[in-house]
């Protein structure tokens, strides 16, 4: 690889940001990235990987840049007739849930809750494609980094997560798209995406125009191992925070089984990039039609959220479980609201209420039980003494 798409993303990057200095991507960032750019071109080797750094660290600015906000979405799962009715939105809904989340740091707050209840089932599959979003179950989630909690309606219970354990994660948000993974770990911006056999390499994979846009293409996959040959296409535009307007996910070469574009971008106030608008296509080179599911902006606010937003509301009749042993739990009597400082205290109240269970003992026998109980031993005890004299006297009369 030459040294002609190094010099035209430096010179895409002042162009893009020089106008913005007080930008999350400020002055300093171009400066690194002008570096970086920079050590490409006097480095032969391993340009490729270098190039899918540069990448990353591009997007891993912008998408820094939203430590605080508050965000409203809705994600709308059906099914289309056609790639142009996908992306216009026409398309026959199957299911609608609104979604909200809330982020200060560690700290968060993640809701996707049913818009009708009478979706609240797994809807019937399109002709030649799956639904992408599968039954419409509402759940809300709390954070603040160390305990977890996680509700699920369909469970009818919210399980909390201990401290050194596995947090619960979130998967579907307009960033995402529903292809980075939990918490965004398989996105571009990830140091390192896991693969089933170690780590997945990352590699440049050169420039793509896209209605009339020159995207950068980074590579994220495992290769040479028969069946499990998968890949990650992402369509990077620096121009609007290294967003991915396009993302391809391969199951295998030449088998592409999701497509995601993203179609309407928002510059925030911080001058940083947001998606408003994403189209998800499953198995979008088949035929048609296909089970797509668009995310849509409501209202972001980039303002820091109040410590009463990081509460959910957990349903009258709903237990609340520290999983680690399913005898803790308590069942809420009234809708119960949670706030995510409470979660070690309920934790607690889990625990204290499985050694209830647990130490719960035989109710003390009644005066009636305890007569026959006497009776019952005296009858054995009577059997005993007869057949212990009939032994003896069979053996005096054999002496």
């Amino acid at each position: 690889m030459g040294s002609k798409p190094e010099a035209w993303f430096l010179g895409f990057l002042l162009v893009s940001w020089g106008d913005d200095m007080r930008s999350p991507l400020s002055a300093a960032l171009v400066v690194c990235l002008a570096w970086i750019a920079s050590a490409l071109l006097s480095t032969a080797s391993h340009a490729d990987d270098k190039m899918a750094e540069f990448l990353r660290q591009g997007y891993l600015a912008n998408r820094e840049a939203f430590r605080q906000f508050t965000c409203r979405f809705r994600v709308i799962d059906g099914t289309a007739e056609s790639f142009s009715d996908a992306i216009a939105g026409t398309m026959a809904t199957t299911q609608v849930r609104q979604g909200l989340w809330v982020v200060d740091g560690r700290k968060q707050r993640y809701e996707l809750v049913c818009e009708d209840p009478t979706t609240e089932k797994l809807p019937p599959p399109p002709k030649g494609g799956g639904v992408v979003g599968g039954g419409c179950n509402t759940e809300r989630l709390l954070s603040d980094g160390k305990l977890g909690l996680r509700y699920s309606k369909g469970l009818g219970a919210a399980n909390i997560s201990p401290a050194k354990g596995q947090q619960p994660q979130i998967h579907l948000t307009p960033i995402s798209m529903g292809l980075m993974g939990d918490d965004e770990s398989r996105g571009p911006g990830s140091a390192t995406v896991m693969g089933v056999n170690g780590p997945a390499y990352r590699r440049f994979g050169g420039i793509r125009t896209v209605n009339g846009v020159d995207l950068s293409v980074m590579s994220i996959g495992e290769e040479g191992i028969p069946g499990n040959e998968w890949s990650m296409q992402w369509c990077l535009d620096p121009a609007r925070g290294f967003l991915p307007l396009e993302v391809s996910y391969y199951e295998a070469p030449n088998q592409r089984g999701r497509l995601a574009v993203i179609t309407a971008v928002r510059k925030c106030s911080n001058g940083a990039f947001f998606p408003e608008r994403s189209v998800g296509i499953i198995q979008p080179d088949g035929p048609w039609p296909r089970g797509v599911q668009v995310i849509e902006l409501v209202d972001l606010d980039l303002r820091t959220p109040s410590d009463n937003a990081f509460a959910v509301e957990i349903p009258k009749g709903s237990k609340v479980v520290y999983p680690e042993d399913m005898r803790a739990f308590v069942r809420v009597p009234d809708e119960t609201r949670i706030h995510v400082s409470e979660l070690a205290e309920w934790i607690e109240r889990c625990n204290s209420a499985m050694k209830v269970r647990t130490a719960q003992v035989i109710p003390a026998p009644s005066a009636q039980a305890r007569i026959w109980e006497w009776v019952v031993v005296g009858l054995a005890g009577a059997i005993a003494f007869v057949c212990a004299a009939a032994l003896l006297r069979r053996r005096l009369r054999r002496a």
